[in-house]
């Protein structure tokens, strides 16, 4: 089995973005399907995660278990450091 998360923030308190829950869904119509209409992967999808928590639950349950294939992907915020790439997470209170 392969699953896939796909997450799309575009609700940032100082810096809202507009394109990610987009390129999320379409990432997501993507990878679902191969071209013979069979599953490809298991999508689960978080759009406007709310809490750094939320998502590191979200992105641990992802790679747990025995699948063939996880992947993440992740359409926001984020920077890059000498130790790799971060999400950054400045969630709006709504």
């Amino acid at each position: 089995m392969r699953k896939a998360l796909i997450v799309g923030i575009n609700q940032y308190q100082t810096a809202p973005l507009s394109g990610c829950i987009n390129d999320a869904d379409a990432i997501a119509q993507v990878l679902g399907r191969n071209g013979d209409g069979s599953v490809n992967f298991h999508i689960k999808k978080e759009l406007d995660i709310d809490t750094k928590g939320k998502l590191k639950g979200a992105i641990v349950d992802c790679f747990s278990g025995n699948e063939d294939i996880a992947l993440f992907y992740y359409s926001g915020h984020g920077f890059i450091d000498a130790i790799g790439g971060t999400a950054l997470l400045e969630i709006s209170k709504k």
